[in-house]
This record gives C-alpha cells, sequence and structure tokens, in this order.
C-alpha cells in the first residue's frame, strides 16, 4: 500500500529499438520492470510507441515519470523521448529529467591522440 508521503515513479531508459522502466513505490520499493522492443522484420510488433507508453501509464499509474536527458541523442531516441512526452502530457505527468553524470566532460576531454586532422599535408 503506497503511504502518503510515497510516490510512485515510472523510471525510463530510451534505446534506439526498445526502453526498459522500472516502476518504484517509494524509496525503496520495486514493484515491476521489464522491456518493450520495437523489432523489424517478420516478427515486428506493429504497436506504435505511443500506445506502449500510454498501455504503460494506465498500468503502473505513475506520479512521475523519470528519463534520461542524453548529451548527444539519436532521431530515433528523439522521436521516442517526445512520444513519452506527449502521452505524459495527455495522462498529466509530471517528466523529470536526469543529467547523466560526468556525460558534458567526457565529450569535452579529448585527448591529443583521438583528434585527427583532416587537412592535407604540405
Amino acid at each position: 500500500m503506497l503511504h502518503p508521503s510515497e510516490k510512485r515513479i515510472l523510471a525510463i531508459d530510451l534505446r534506439s529499438r526498445s526502453f526498459g522502466f522500472a516502476v518504484f513505490e517509494g524509496p525503496t520499493r520495486l514493484l515491476d520492470w521489464g522491456v518493450r522492443s520495437f523489432r523489424h522484420g517478420v516478427n515486428s510488433v506493429r504497436v506504435p510507441v505511443y500506445k506502449k507508453f500510454a498501455e504503460l501509464m494506465n498500468d503502473s499509474s505513475p506520479s512521475a515519470i523519470v528519463i534520461q536527458k542524453d548529451f548527444l541523442e539519436s532521431k530515433k531516441k528523439t522521436g521516442m523521448r517526445n512520444a513519452l512526452l506527449k502521452q505524459a502530457e495527455k495522462h498529466h505527468i509530471p517528466i523529470r529529467l536526469l543529467h547523466s553524470p560526468g556525460s558534458e566532460e567526457r565529450l569535452c576531454r579529448i585527448e591529443p591522440q583521438q583528434v585527427h586532422d583532416r587537412r592535407r599535408p604540405r
């Protein structure tokens, strides 16, 4: 049973062909977790991503959704994130973006041997 001071949180990890999720009640209780995929080809699942997000929100009834904000994102992940944001807004669920620790630092710390000079030698 949910204590009045505890919140139900839906954490989502977006990938290019799937997303992982975990539903927490309070800081220590894991209620559910899983992966939803978007296979291509003969065995493809023809359920749009927005419907998968809506179903997950209806089933888990979260107080908030947490997703990681990538410093660099593929177009596909951006599309999935936008579908998630629209469904969260439709369900009146706030979204919290987490920045991955040190992602900007990792991209800015380029070792000299990693930089390739594309100019022609003189």
